[in-house]
């Protein structure tokens, strides 16, 4: 079972890391 990831958008730059790390591709840049 996998974890769901918490984004905290107060700390969010945009940077794509985490998109890019993301082993389900299931996070995107809006």
């Amino acid at each position: 079972m996998f974890e769901m990831p918490v984004i905290e958008p107060q700390k969010c730059n945009g940077c794509g890391l985490c998109v890019s790390v993301c082993n389900c591709g299931a996070l995107e840049i809006v």
